[in-house]
């Protein structure tokens, strides 16, 4: 009898061993498989920006980005001759320049970075502001370029950016560099190292024997400015991104205004009197003048939020 007993308290304590032990499994395997899943969910809000790995955002809306060519507030079509403040003639043909860093702040200055927009081929989040080219599908003007980039939900005060190359790429050889870096956008210096940070090519009636204009702009280290929107006042409405929705940020290029310079003078495309040219820049004197009157060529126009 006594053996009985003892045989069936052995065969209990090993059965309740085996239920801890399986409930430690159970446990084991949940824990595993929780662990699993947030490694996943991670790793599927990691994107690249700047050849950097950054959480991606809960929630983005598109953010389009349009710059249109004016004459103080007249759209202007590449090929059209007009009247400078100096009083000389010009035709543009050609202008293009490139946007880096661009950034939404809020209030407080809490800037959230743009993303670039999936399948863009701008991967170095430098954009080529084209306006040489017609855009017919566009629908905010013949020559107006239109940029996309992803851009964190919210409310924004300010839009920022910058016209230049970062450093990384604009000392880098523009053979292995990414859209729109890459040697075939003639925005490479091919005679000096770095990048034309804005070009205007055309022609001018005004000048005697050769005629051509061509203005460039770009430097090793700086920047031509730093752009901010400047629509911080409390009556003015924010800057609205919604998910899966489209904001657009309409800017205009004032060809007069970068004719006008900062001092109240008018730039002349007449040569000096010392027979220097003011109308072939590549850099110096002229090119400083340039990079002021360009701060005021470009303006914020309007923006439309998401209805």
């Amino acid at each position: 009898m006594r053996y009985a007993i003892n045989l069936l308290w052995t065969n209990y304590k090993h059965i309740k061993l085996l239920k801890m032990k399986f409930k430690l499994i159970l446990l084991s395997t949940a824990l595993l498989f929780t662990a699993i899943g947030c490694k996943k969910e991670t790793i599927e809000k990691i994107v690249y920006v700047n050849n950097t790995p950054v959480a991606t955002p809960a929630e983005t809306g598109t953010v389009e980005l349009i710059v249109e060519p004016t004459l103080d507030g007249v759209p202007y079509t590449m090929g059209t001759e007009f009247t400078t403040p100096a009083g000389e003639k010009l035709t543009v043909t050609d202008l293009r320049f490139l946007l880096s860093s661009i950034g939404l702040a809020k209030e407080n200055s809490q800037e959230n970075k743009s993303i670039t927009y999936p399948g863009d081929l701008a991967q170095s989040n430098v954009y080529l502001v084209d306006l040489k080219t017609p855009n017919f599908d566009n629908g905010h003007g013949l020559n107006s370029c239109k940029i996309r980039f992803k851009g964190v939900v919210g409310e924004y005060a300010d839009i920022r950016f910058k016209m230049d190359v970062p450093n990384e790429y604009n000392l880098a050889d523009a053979t292995t560099n990414p859209y729109p870096l890459d040697a075939a956008t003639g925005m490479y210096w091919s005679w000096n190292s770095g990048y034309k940070f804005l070009v205007v090519n055309g022609t001018s009636a005004s000048l005697t024997g050769f005629n051509g204009v061509h203005l460039s702009i770009g430097a090793d280290k700086s920047c031509v400015f730093n752009f901010r929107s400047l629509i911080l006042a409390p009556s003015l409405p924010k800057i609205i991104v919604e998910k899966d929705k489209v904001t657009q940020i309409r800017f205009t290029y004032n060809l007069m205004q970068m004719l006008r310079n900062t001092n109240g003078t008018k730039y002349s495309l007449l040569p000096n009197p010392d027979g220097s040219s003011n109308s072939q820049v590549h850099g110096g004197a002229n090119a400083n003048v340039l990079r002021g009157n360009i701060q005021q060529a470009l303006e914020l126009n309007k923006f439309f939020n998401p209805q």
